[in-house]
């Protein structure tokens, strides 16, 4: 050891082997779970705002964190194709407009942007490993090789670790390069040299480009240069830093931190500022929501001062302020709140991490009055060649990062949903707790092996929940089954598993387009989810926008929507799920005797029994296809467009003696003609010139005549029309179909329902095979821009059938991409005592195709019959 007080270590092969090998492991788990996490509620926000930085150097965009981490993850992005006009930076407004351009940004690369996220997240895998190599070396330094290693372990192993550093998020970076910068200021303590100096100031910078809220440092780190100087931790032989290197330090810091803003409005005088916050703006908290800006320091001699830091940080800094002094509806233990609780974080450090890891910590702090640690005659440690005052300082300095950075985030008890903020405080302890390998008692032996089960019971706590590390809960909290009891946001669901819940649907085709409600940051459509809209919700819930109560079908609801706060979806924890896809998605069946169990314990109206199960209503269809029975068919032609429509079905159809054809018009239904006849035929055309042309009379008059046991069969069109989402739909079946529009860069507003013409293979399910007997299983049909189905939530309306799927798409626009594939080509239901079967692409065109229509529009003659 020099007289600066600096050791040096050689490092066996062995060591070095062993380090790489527990980095190796953690790497990987972390590399699994950035493929298979679906994204959270921010990440896309942060990968756009990633890319706009690089790409028109946007800092404003998710100003509330800095830069560093979504530049590094982005880098990938701007090495790979990618649409340069992706967003549209000139429509969207608001403080935080990077969410909605964050959806843009996945919706203009349909089938690159889970590419691009795993990238992202990849991108940020050489930090974990710095981490880890921080973590080694500070515990080697001061405590020696066991040490290191032991504290190498307890960050490979951490479900936290290794879930924050596997998505797009500021947590993980942090946690990283805030144990390298107080490792590299604790060296500098020891010996302050001006290069030490230089590193540290540039280590201080990064840490708060990786999140604001190491801006503590810029106190820490002078408080514990002063202790060292009043001579709390003089030390013999060893040199004291000067306070024009702290100065230093600091200036450094501040400078890394313009540079990477590009000095962007550095200097800019306080009284120039418009704050949000009232901390700043000296008004009471406006609403959440408002714009209303103010500054308390305009009128003050405050104002003049030119601030040292560039703008998007001045600003970024107030909307978090402001985002705390509002207030979040927060969980905790099973109840909720307007605000959080300071105690949250401890609560967090009790129940998310290891029991193995808990139980170190707490040997270690009793230790710390009543342990000795072996000693050479110089007073220094035998198991690091460390002086014993520069290994009690390097402990005061451990703890007091560690107990700063939490009773800072303590004290922003504004909301409590995120435990992750106090991951960053892990690292500090996972270094302090390996001086029990330094420990000697008259029962070492005993300690030892103590020690060795509880960083063994860490481990295997820690690898346990995996690949659902984020839903991670010890024993005290329940484990990942129950711990959302306790907690609830990014401390367990945070819309990690829709990538799973995808593979289960997909695996269990009888649960297609479910009620679903799931929380998410990208569109159902990109995570190839289908959904019949959201559980209806109990009567005392607030939410009004469906019939309240239980009802029979599949439900699919994340942890977080269970636990609401309006109390809406509880009546599903009374339940045993069907099945739960990770940890934070659970998925129901409910047949109508369970809804109306359900239902008569809220004393709401049971269900009526269906008329016909799906079963009988296909043997129907079947018998009504076989009836040699003459069949009157009517076409409707609305205009011109719709008379030829109507004159390529008769042609289609006229091989068929038995049918008899009447073309009529929206008049002739309006006037009653339809009643002469069995079955009504709507071809293509437009479906919102078809219903507007009919009119509230006409359509009333159509619904009354398939109610009363007539038949519809829809074409393209005329399937459109069928369906309920639209005040000009008949709304005959239970289906809502893809409309209204999307904003697509560089073309803006287009349709979000036509997707171009052209052939798509449709495949027949079970019940399509028994109605389409003689046609091919898949077969080749045209597709001129038909619907695409989804199920409804109509109470009054029965589910319906699917006859046919798609199994290959068109898409005329990007973010159509992987919606088509899979959704019912041809549907059935029923309607009243009346029969309706849809196609969505084209029957009549093909030669191949002309059965089904021939078998369609027999069946749904039926109930006339």
């Amino acid at each position: 050891m020099s007289g600066t007080g600096e050791t040096r270590f050689s490092t066996s092969s062995a060591e070095v082997a062993t380090v790489g090998l527990f980095l190796g492991i953690h790497v990987g788990l972390v590399a699994y779970l950035a493929v298979h996490q679906s994204p959270n509620i921010d990440e896309t926000a942060h990968l756009a705002a990633g890319v706009a930085l690089w790409q028109y150097g946007a800092h404003d965009l998710y100003c509330v964190n800095p830069p560093l981490m979504r530049a590094v993850a982005a880098v990938p992005v701007m090495l790979m194709p990618h649409n340069r006009l992706w967003g549209d930076f000139d429509g969207v407004s608001g403080p935080r407009p990077e969410f909605v351009l964050g959806n843009q940004f996945v919706e203009s690369h349909p089938d690159r942007w889970r590419w691009f996220l795993t990238a992202g997240r990849w991108a940020l895998l050489p930090f974990t490993v710095l981490g880890g190599l921080f973590c080694w070396l500070w515990a080697r330094e001061l405590f020696g090789v066991p040490a290191g290693l032991l504290a190498l372990v307890l960050w490979c192993f951490s479900p936290n670790i290794l879930t924050w550093s596997s998505i797009i998020c500021t947590d993980g970076l942090a946690t990283s390069v805030g144990i390298g910068a107080g490792w590299v200021f604790w060296r500098w303590l020891r010996q302050p040299t001006w290069r030490r100096t230089v590193i540290a100031g540039i280590f201080l910078g990064l840490a708060v480009l990786s999140k604001f809220t190491w801006l503590l440092l810029f106190v820490l780190w002078p408080l514990l240069w002063l202790f060292w100087r009043i001579g709390t931790f003089r030390i013999a032989g060893c040199c004291h830093p000067r306070g024009s290197q702290m100065l230093a330090i600091l200036l450094t810091g501040i400078y890394v931190l313009n540079l990477a803003y590009g000095f962007s409005g550095t200097l800019t005088r306080l009284s120039k500022f418009e704050f949000h916050s009232e901390l700043f703006s000296g008004k009471t908290p406006p609403a959440e929501g408002s714009q209303e800006t103010g500054n308390r320091f305009s009128e003050s001699v405050l104002g003049a001062l030119p601030i040292p830091l560039p703008t998007s940080v001045v600003r970024g800094i107030d909307l978090q302020k402001l985002d705390f002094e509002q207030g979040m509806p927060s969980y905790l233990f099973g109840k909720w709140s307007d605000r959080g609780w300071w105690y949250y974080y401890l609560v967090g450090l009790g129940l998310k991490v290891p029991l193995g890891t808990v139980g170190l910590g707490l040997l270690a702090a009793f230790f710390s009055r009543t342990g000795e640690t072996q000693r050479c005659s110089d007073g220094r440690s035998a198991a690091s060649n460390e002086p014993q005052g520069l290994r009690c300082s390097g402990q005061f300095v451990l703890l007091l990062h560690a107990g700063a950075l939490l009773a800072v985030v303590s004290s922003q008890d504004g909301f409590s949903r995120h435990f992750r903020y106090a991951v960053p405080v892990l690292p500090f302890v996972y270094v302090w707790v390996s001086r029990l390998t330094t420990i000697r008692t008259r029962r070492s032996t005993a300690l030892q092996a103590v020690v060795g089960l509880l960083l063994g019971w860490s481990v295997v706590g820690g690898l346990s929940a995996f690949p659902h590390t984020m839903s991670y809960f010890n024993l005290l909290g329940g484990g990942a089954r129950h711990g959302h009891w306790l907690m609830l946001g990014s401390s367990f669901s945070w819309s990690q598993d829709h990538f799973r819940l995808k593979q289960w649907l997909d695996e269990h085709p009888e649960a297609d387009s479910p009620y679903m409600l799931i929380e998410r940051s990208v569109s159902l459509e990109r995570l190839g989810l289908r959904s019949r809209g959201r559980p209806p919700a109990c009567p005392d819930s607030q939410d009004r926008s469906s019939e309240s109560g239980p009802v029979p079908g599949w439900h699919v609801i994340s942890v977080q929507n269970l636990h609401a706060r309006h109390g809406g979806y509880r009546y599903f924890l009374d339940l045993e799920p069907h099945a739960i896809v990770g940890s934070s998605i659970y998925i129901y069946r409910l047949d109508r005797s369970d809804a109306n169990r359900l239902r008569a314990s809220m004393g709401l109206p049971l269900l009526k029994q269906p008329a016909l199960r799906p079963a009988e209503f296909i043997d129907q269809l079947v018998r009504a296809r076989d009836s040699s029975d003459a069949v009157r068919v009517a076409v409707f032609a609305a205009g011109q467009a719709g008379q030829s429509a109507a004159e390529k079905i008769r042609n289609a159809l006229s091989t068929d003696g038995n049918l008899s054809w009447s073309v009529l018009s929206e008049h002739d239904i309006r006037n009653g003609l339809l009643s002469g006849h069995d079955v009504v035929i709507v071809p293509g055309g437009r479906a919102e010139v078809q219903g507007t042309a009919l009119g509230a009379g006409g359509r009333e008059h159509l619904r009354r005549f398939v109610d009363s046991g007539g038949g519809y069969v829809g074409i393209c069109a005329g399937a459109r029309l069928a369906a309920v989402n639209h005040e000009w739909s008949l709304k005959l079946v239970n289906a809502h179909t893809v409309s209204g529009q999307r904003f697509v860069p560089g073309t803006g507003m287009v349709s979000a329902s036509f997707r171009g013409w052209g052939p798509v293979h449709v495949e027949h399910t079970t019940a399509g095979r028994a109605l389409f007997s003689g046609s091919p299983e898949r077969i080749e049909m045209d597709h001129t821009g038909g619907p695409v189905f989804f199920r409804s939530t109509e109470r009054h309306l029965p589910d319906y059938i699917v006859l046919s799927c798609f199994r290959s798409e068109l898409w005329k626009y990007a973010f159509q991409k992987g919606g088509m594939k899979g959704t019912p080509a041809i549907l059935a239901a029923s309607f009243g005592h009346g029969r309706v079967v849809l196609f969505s692409a084209h029957p009549e065109t093909r030669e191949q195709s002309r059965g089904l229509l021939r078998d369609a529009v027999r069946a749904a003659a039926g109930g006339k019959q």
